[in-house]
């Protein structure tokens, strides 16, 4: 899974950022762009449908440089969706 979502990152132009899989029971997915780097936890997202949501969440994120989620990010995790499958 790790080496897929990684696949994504690339293919979405943050070839420089990492993907790690965690156990954390806080949140599905974080981005903390300081460390070029994208958590996503197994506690929330098990299947690969998930992880792919998460990330395309977390590298929204990532693009945009915002903490927020508006409408307008929404539509942008919707577009990344269908950009990288």
């Amino acid at each position: 899974m790790t080496h897929s979502a990684k696949m994504v990152t690339v293919k979405a132009g943050l070839y420089d950022w990492n993907v790690r899989l965690t156990n954390d029971p806080v949140y599905a997915g974080v981005c903390i762009p300081e460390k070029r780097l994208i958590e996503i936890s197994t506690v929330f997202r098990t299947d690969d449908e998930e992880v792919f949501d998460t990330i395309c969440h977390e590298i929204t994120h990532a693009l945009r440089y915002v903490n927020h989620h508006s409408r307008s990010f929404e539509r942008d995790i919707a577009e990344m969706k269908a950009q990288l499958r």
